[in-house]
């Protein structure tokens, strides 16, 4: 027994020797939160795979996930404390969260997942938040994704459902909020409905979004060592996957080649550790040649949609996502 004492002691001593080193570089040398460098280093060992750094792994895992995409997504609705009610709509199923005759606003959240993954616990909880702390309507749109389906699918079935949507009932603000992928159809979307004519979001909000799927931004492989999640080759090849017919430079697919002149106002955020930013900041540039009003936000060594993620840097950016969904 006492052996057993001691060698827990020394355990204990060894953990908490590690747990100091790792909040002294985390504090003070990198001047972010414990909890963000935890989530970082877990990040690194468990989450990044080969599907986005290599080509053949990518295309393993887009043919592993056809059936699953075939499928509804079935979440525990009981859990996020607010009502969730859930529609179907052909290829497209969507969550109401918060579902009112008379909302102030209507949120439609697209969520990330380089468009084969179907929403994770991250962004149903942000889309359960934002109901919560805006009093307001969000509709979390799980659209179709690839292989089974592409681009021009997922456009047709968000466009069609929001057109009906809004036309049935009152939604007060519009809003198109999106995370990566998400954020790239919310953009792409936006700038559609614009060009035929049709009632668009009267606010972006787009978190990291994903808006170039051909990676060719010179500036990526300067920060893609940084990046715990994401990776180049693979992401490039869901791009083309989800582009079908489309050329990868269509603004369908990747949006940052479409025209932003008269769109709304955009919320725009990124963290600095992540293969996304560099696009992220041409998005910025171009928003604001084409005249559109863009709050950008930027955090320093963050890593790829750190505002849905559990870490203290995630509160100053959803307090401005959600002060602008009710301004």
């Amino acid at each position: 027994m006492k052996t057993f004492l001691k060698i827990l002691s020394i355990f204990l001593s060894l953990v908490l020797v590690f747990a100091g080193c790792f909040w002294f570089y985390c504090r003070c040398l990198r001047h972010r939160s414990f909890m963000a460098g935890f989530v970082d280093l877990v990040l690194k060992i468990q989450h990044r795979s080969d599907k986005f750094t290599s080509k053949e792994a990518a295309e393993e895992y887009i043919a592993s996930k056809e059936e699953e995409n075939k499928k509804d997504v079935v979440i525990d609705k009981a859990r996020f404390g607010i009502s969730v009610r859930e529609e179907k709509n052909g290829s497209l199923q969507t969550f109401i969260y918060n579902g009112q005759e008379e909302p102030k606003a209507t949120v439609f959240y697209f969520h990330g997942g380089a468009y084969v993954n179907q929403p994770n616990n991250q962004q149903l909880t942000m889309a359960a938040r934002t109901a919560k702390e805006t009093g307001c309507e969000v509709v979390l749109m799980v659209y179709p994704k690839e292989p089974v389906y592409t681009c021009s699918d997922a456009y047709e079935a968000c466009s069609s459902y929001y057109l009906e949507y809004i036309e049935k009932k009152e939604c007060g603000k519009i809003v198109f909020m999106g995370d990566s992928a998400g954020g790239g159809l919310a953009l792409g979307l936006a700038e559609c409905l614009r060009d035929a004519g049709e009632k668009g979001p009267e606010e972006l909000i787009l978190i990291s979004p994903w808006v170039d799927v051909t990676m060719s931004n010179t500036d990526i492989p300067k920060v893609a060592d940084l990046d715990p999640m994401l990776g180049t080759d693979g992401l490039r090849l869901m791009g083309e996957v989800w582009a079908g017919d489309l050329d990868p430079k269509d603004p369908k697919v990747s949006p940052i080649y479409g025209n932003l002149e008269g769109l709304c106002d955009v919320v725009l955020t990124t963290g600095t550790w992540e293969v996304l930013y560099p696009d992220t900041l041409l998005l910025k540039d171009k928003l604001e040649k084409a005249g559109v009003g863009c709050t950008y936000i930027e955090k320093e060594n963050m890593i790829h949609c750190y505002p849905i993620c559990p870490v203290p840097e995630a509160k100053e950016a959803q307090k401005v996502i959600w002060e602008a969904i009710l301004r």
